[in-house]
């Protein structure tokens, strides 16, 4: 299967081939366009980095180059849960939308409020948003939604995890008819609560499922247990095994992020972190550094990894287990992107075990556990990791200036 084979308008084809140097639609991809193309209300469910951002907006752009737009108004909504999405789908659209004449804002916290107004007061045919945010600029009659004709609300299950099912529904209140908008539903799992949702927004929602709450293929996950007092040596010597190439560390919240940070640059280890504690401008630049290999460990929290998306993590550690196994489906999806391989690493506490079987309950097997560490890894650290000296390294001093 090719993407000509989804009825996309060639230039749609040339954008793929030749700009994104994309050759073969993902399962969600395949499924999906077509139906979208066809003018069809889907939710779409499929595993986290299984290309379903561009399940929408490829026929998105097929349809905008057959659609009467006059740029002065929203054509497309797209709702997300963080700041971090709407910075990645900035950043997809800085590349694609360009190309085909669409003009982009993006509406979330953080972002010069001054600006955000002057760019919706220009030509705008795709807003990106959080819920929260685009409220404020409705209510503050910055921006019109009656010309909407695709609505795409993108991790929907993660949305109304995070309690936005209130802010999604006075949004649509601004909408038009219903039945003159196309709704585009997104996620990687279907719990009741999206199901009610779909069934309040649209009367004719189509399921588009290629598997949902799914563990990628190629991830291999290891269990160390440990007293809740040596986790951290415990993280330190994985740390420092020869295997580790880039590592993604998972905290259950901000406070934790930032002292687990606090604790591993101690042990001389460079690293960026991500989290509700620091501005937009710092977490920008800390997934940059990351991106950019400029360092090869992060800290984060669930909510913050949501704008990472990067198809070379190694290995994910999981410094506190977290309660629910979809968070950790989300965690380890984080690795073996692109039909690659990688590792999951959970760290457990006594305290942390029934966590732990419920998600091998899920996962439908048994964890391995790992309690030894090969002496020569403990022996000699990694060169990606020196040890604190007298002088900052050139990424030390970044991290404190930001801290500023």
């Amino acid at each position: 299967m090719s993407f000509s084979n989804l009825d996309l308008d060639p230039r749609i084809e040339s954008l793929i081939y030749v700009n994104l140097e994309l050759e073969t639609p993902t399962p969600i991809q395949i499924r999906a366009i077509p139906r979208v193309i066809k003018g069809e209300n889907i939710i779409g469910l499929a595993p986290t980095g299984s290309g379903k951002t561009f399940a929408y907006l490829f026929p998105i752009f097929n349809w905008a180059l057959h659609a009467k737009i006059h740029h002065n108004d929203p054509s497309v909504l797209i709702l997300v849960p963080t700041r971090e999405l709407v910075k990645q789908l900035e950043d997809i659209l800085s590349d694609t939308a360009k190309l085909i004449e669409l003009y982009y804002v993006g509406i979330a916290t953080g972002k010069n409020v001054n600006r955000m107004k002057r760019a919706l007061k220009g030509m705008v045919d795709i807003v990106v948003a959080t819920p929260g945010r685009l409220i404020v600029a409705l209510e503050e009659g910055d921006i019109n939604l009656d010309n909407i004709s695709i609505l795409v609300i993108d991790e929907i299950d993660r949305l109304l995890d995070m309690g936005f099912q209130g802010e999604i529904i006075q949004i649509l209140e601004f909408l038009p008819n219903r039945n003159k908008y196309q709704t585009l539903m997104f996620g990687a799992t279907l719990p009741r609560n999206v199901e009610q949702l779909a069934k309040t927004i649209q009367s004719d929602v189509k399921v588009v499922d290629v598997g949902r709450s799914v563990m990628p293929k190629g991830i291999f996950h290891e269990v160390y247990e440990c007293d809740e007092g040596k986790k951290l040596n415990t993280l330190v010597k994985i740390l420092k095994l020869p295997e580790i190439e880039t590592v993604l560390i998972f905290t259950s919240s901000h406070n934790s992020a930032r002292i687990t940070s606090r604790n591993l640059e101690s042990q001389g280890l460079e690293l960026e972190e991500i989290h509700g504690g620091l501005t937009q401008r710092q977490r920008n630049i800390a997934i940059q550094n990351f991106k950019n290999g400029d360092v090869s460990v992060m800290v984060s929290t669930d909510l913050s990894s949501r704008g990472i998306d990067i198809d070379d993590i190694s290995h994910i550690i999981s410094f506190e287990v977290p309660r629910e196994f979809d968070d950790y489906l989300h965690r380890a999806g984080r690795t073996a992107r692109a039909d690659k391989e990688g590792k999951s690493i959970l760290l457990v506490a006594e305290k942390e075990l029934n966590n732990l079987r419920g998600i091998e309950k899920r996962l439908g097997y048994t964890i391995l556990r790992k309690q030894k560490f090969e002496p020569k890894a403990i022996k000699k650290p990694s060169k990606r990791y020196p040890k604190q000296t007298g002088k900052r390294t050139r990424s030390k001093r970044r991290t404190k200036e930001r801290r500023r």
